[in-house]
């Protein structure tokens, strides 16, 4: 067994979690990440609320380090893996820096809680 773990765009889940099903791998875990790999910060503008109802319209440039990505986990056995990452890959590519990361780890024991039955 191995586990592979995938660092993705936040808006390419559903692309990826879709691809994955169709090929029958829907048993994941995914959680909300903050990060950054190769990309450069980036600038942004950010308006400022007022508190009375209205925003400031003078923006100011917010720079921005670390970038929102999802962290997807999934325990599978070795022959599921290769099909898995080729899948995760081709549904989360854009083409552009911060697409994301994958990597395979193997996985030593694995316990149910529920039955404590030893996979």
């Amino acid at each position: 067994m191995k586990t592979v773990e995938a660092i993705i765009r936040s808006e390419k889940v559903a692309d990826v979690r879709r691809a994955l099903a169709e090929h029958g791998i829907t048993s994941m875990t995914l959680s909300n990440v903050m990060g950054r790999g190769e990309e450069k910060e980036a600038k942004r503008e950010a308006i400022k609320y007022t508190g009375t109802g209205r925003y400031d319209k003078r923006s100011t440039q917010v720079i921005v380090d670390l970038f929102a990505r999802t962290r997807l986990v999934m325990v599978l056995d070795d022959d599921e893996v290769n099909e898995a990452v080729k899948t995760i890959v081709q549904a989360a590519k854009t083409g552009e820096k911060g697409d994301g990361i994958v990597l395979v780890r193997p996985v030593e024991k694995v316990v149910r809680i529920r039955t404590e039955e030893r996979v």
